[in-house]
């Protein structure tokens, strides 16, 4: 699988493949130097934000998974509409893998659509 930036070109005795780093030469050292894989970014308040919301769930549900009341705050209102979100993009934002500069704000006053489908493009995990 090729990585942003990288091609493969092929003649008719050769491929090639280019990959956009460069050689370091330190005395008798060489290393490649360029970008390194992106790492998981655990977002806290987005985690915790998750975990109240189905803390939430649990509590106010009954054995039908039906809310018998409202949450008392606005805050926890808002929130719940998190559980909704579609399930892989609940474990990819509990591993750390939404979107860069995603934050818990904006899932909270954004107008977030029920197809899980559109949720996955709005949010492009």
């Amino acid at each position: 699988m090729l990585q942003a930036g990288e091609r493969i070109d092929q003649t008719e005795d050769a491929v090639w493949v280019h990959i956009p780093r460069r050689l370091k030469f330190r005395g008798a050292r060489a290393w490649l130097s360029g970008e390194a894989p992106r790492r998981s970014q655990l977002s806290q308040p987005l985690i915790k934000g998750l975990k109240r919301v189905h803390a939430i769930l649990d509590t106010a549900s009954d054995a039908q998974s039906v809310m018998q009341q409202a949450p008392a705050s606005v805050h926890e209102r808002t929130l719940v509409r998190l559980a909704w979100f579609a399930p892989d993009l609940q474990v990819a934002m509990l591993e750390g893998r939404q979107r860069s500069g995603l934050c818990l704000e904006d899932l909270r006053c954004a107008p977030i659509p029920l197809c899980w489908d559109d949720q996955r493009r709005l949010l492009s995990v």
